[in-house]
Protein backbone atom coordinates (compact mmCIF):
# COMPACT_ATOMS: atom_id res chain seq x y z
CA UNK A 1 0.00 0.00 0.00
CA UNK A 2 2.77 2.67 1.00
CA UNK A 3 4.98 1.42 -2.21
CA UNK A 4 1.30 2.69 -4.38
CA UNK A 5 0.69 5.74 -2.12
CA UNK A 6 4.64 6.83 -2.99
CA UNK A 7 4.10 5.54 -6.87
CA UNK A 8 0.74 7.97 -7.36
CA UNK A 9 2.21 10.78 -5.21
CA UNK A 10 5.31 10.90 -7.28
CA UNK A 11 4.07 10.28 -10.80
CA UNK A 12 1.04 11.18 -10.44
CA UNK A 13 -0.22 14.55 -9.44
CA UNK A 14 -1.79 13.35 -6.45
CA UNK A 15 -0.40 15.90 -3.85
CA UNK A 16 -1.64 14.26 -0.51
CA UNK A 17 -1.72 10.26 0.87
CA UNK A 18 -2.59 8.81 4.28
CA UNK A 19 -2.76 5.36 5.74
CA UNK A 20 -3.64 3.74 8.81
CA UNK A 21 -1.45 1.71 10.80
CA UNK A 22 -1.22 -0.66 12.91
CA UNK A 23 -2.48 0.03 16.61
CA UNK A 24 -4.50 2.91 14.95
CA UNK A 25 -7.25 1.19 12.37
CA UNK A 26 -10.48 0.04 12.64
CA UNK A 27 -11.62 -3.16 11.45
CA UNK A 28 -9.00 -5.89 9.76
CA UNK A 29 -7.93 -3.47 6.92
CA UNK A 30 -5.83 -0.81 6.02
CA UNK A 31 -7.24 1.91 3.85
CA UNK A 32 -4.98 4.52 1.52
CA UNK A 33 -6.24 7.76 0.50
CA UNK A 34 -4.89 9.80 -2.22
CA UNK A 35 -6.01 12.89 -2.67
CA UNK A 36 -6.11 15.24 -5.62
CA UNK A 37 -7.91 18.75 -6.08
CA UNK A 38 -11.67 17.67 -6.78
CA UNK A 39 -13.17 14.15 -7.39
CA UNK A 40 -12.32 13.78 -11.40
CA UNK A 41 -10.13 11.24 -11.07
CA UNK A 42 -12.10 9.37 -8.75
CA UNK A 43 -12.32 6.14 -11.02
CA UNK A 44 -8.45 6.38 -12.10
CA UNK A 45 -6.74 4.02 -9.44
CA UNK A 46 -9.75 1.71 -9.26
CA UNK A 47 -9.25 0.91 -12.80
CA UNK A 48 -5.37 1.46 -12.69
CA UNK A 49 -5.43 -1.33 -10.33
CA UNK A 50 -8.60 -3.61 -10.56
CA UNK A 51 -6.23 -6.65 -11.19
CA UNK A 52 -4.32 -6.42 -7.49
CA UNK A 53 -6.76 -9.05 -5.59
CA UNK A 54 -5.65 -7.37 -1.87
CA UNK A 55 -6.79 -4.31 -3.17
CA UNK A 56 -10.69 -2.56 -3.30
CA UNK A 57 -12.05 0.58 -4.26
CA UNK A 58 -14.37 1.93 -1.80
CA UNK A 59 -15.10 5.18 -2.87
CA UNK A 60 -14.54 8.94 -3.35
CA UNK A 61 -14.80 10.87 -0.64
CA UNK A 62 -13.55 14.22 0.64
CA UNK A 63 -10.34 14.79 3.25
CA UNK A 64 -12.69 17.42 4.94
CA UNK A 65 -15.58 14.52 5.47
CA UNK A 66 -13.11 12.00 6.63
CA UNK A 67 -12.09 14.45 9.09
CA UNK A 68 -15.71 14.44 10.58
CA UNK A 69 -16.11 10.91 10.26
CA UNK A 70 -18.47 10.92 7.65
CA UNK A 71 -19.13 7.41 6.00
CA UNK A 72 -21.11 6.24 3.19
CA UNK A 73 -24.17 4.43 3.57
CA UNK A 74 -22.84 2.16 1.28
CA UNK A 75 -19.85 1.53 3.67
CA UNK A 76 -21.91 1.72 6.97
CA UNK A 77 -24.28 -0.73 5.26
CA UNK A 78 -21.95 -3.71 5.33
CA UNK A 79 -20.95 -3.42 9.36
CA UNK A 80 -22.49 -5.32 11.94
CA UNK A 81 -24.31 -2.90 14.66
CA UNK A 82 -21.45 -3.02 16.75
CA UNK A 83 -18.51 -2.14 13.99
CA UNK A 84 -21.49 0.66 12.62
CA UNK A 85 -21.30 2.11 16.33
CA UNK A 86 -17.49 2.34 16.21
CA UNK A 87 -17.07 4.45 12.60
CA UNK A 88 -19.67 6.92 13.48
CA UNK A 89 -20.00 9.79 15.88
CA UNK A 90 -23.23 10.03 16.97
Amino acid sequence: MKKIAIEELENNSFHHAKVNIEGKKQGTYYVLCLYYKDDSRKQELAEKYRDESAIKYRYWKSDEDTLKGKYSEEFLSQLSPEERKRWTRS
